[in-house]
This record gives C-alpha cells, sequence and structure tokens, in this order.
C-alpha cells in the first residue's frame, strides 16, 4: 500500500473535491501548465515504530496537501473540503488512523499566479 496514493482516493472519493478538481490530484509538483484548481501532495516525513524484536510493522507519516487556485476563496474552499474530508473517513476499514489535521499558513506562487492553502495530515497505518 502506497498510503499517499489511499490518501489521494479518498480525497477523489468526496463528492465536493471531486466537483471542484476533477481529477487532479497529483504527487509533489503542480505543473505549470495548471490553470485549474489542484490538490497536490508531498510526503513531509515517514517514521517506523519498532520493539527489541525489530520493526512492528505500523508507520506514521505526515503528508502536507496543498490545494491551488487563481483563485484564494477558491483555494481555501479546497482546503476546508480536503479538511473534512479526513475529519469523516471512517479509516478503521482501510487500516489507517488519522492522528491530526492541521491548517498551515497560506502561500502566494507568484511564478503560476496561484493561491495555495496547506492541510497537513498525520496518519498512522500498518504496511503489509
Amino acid at each position: 500500500m502506497i498510503i499517499e496514493q489511499v490518501v489521494a482516493a479518498r480525497l477523489l472519493a468526496w463528492s465536493a473535491i471531486a466537483a471542484l478538481v476533477g481529477t487532479r490530484v497529483e504527487p509533489v509538483v503542480i505543473h505549470s501548465s495548471s490553470m485549474y484548481d489542484t490538490i497536490v501532495y508531498r510526503r513531509l516525513y515517514g517514521q517506523r515504530d519498532y520493539n527489541l524484536t525489530g520493526a512492528e510493522g505500523v508507520a506514521t507519516v505526515q503528508l502536507e496537501l496543498m490545494s491551488w487556485s487563481q483563485e484564494y476563496a477558491s483555494a481555501r474552499t479546497l482546503a476546508d473540503e480536503i479538511r473534512k474530508a479526513l475529519d469523516a473517513w471512517s479509516s478503521a476499514a482501510d487500516d489507517v488512523e488519522i492522528a491530526s489535521v492541521t491548517d498551515c499558513a497560506d502561500t502566494w506562487e507568484p511564478d503560476l499566479e496561484m493561491y495555495g492553502c496547506p492541510v497537513n495530515l498525520t496518519i498512522k497505518y500498518q504496511e503489509a
């Protein structure tokens, strides 16, 4: 399981997000050709739990989910929908535990002329 893909699938399954971005949930970078609302995700860190016998198979990962739009209100609305989708996630079915969902400082990207509103997700999951 690639946890980023599980999270991306969860976001795309949220109808309000799908209505705003279609299928534009991308890893790591926003393409300079994008002129539409987009979510970009990237891993900030990953940590594995260990005991005296070795790895326990549980990972904690923090992801940044950045909503991008040419309009600030649209970027903020998309970030709020990301938070709602993660807050409502019944994660037991996916063998994940949402540890925290945090809003972060908004940004402006002058080269793209787009606003960015980040949501940081800390998630624990059982590795295969």
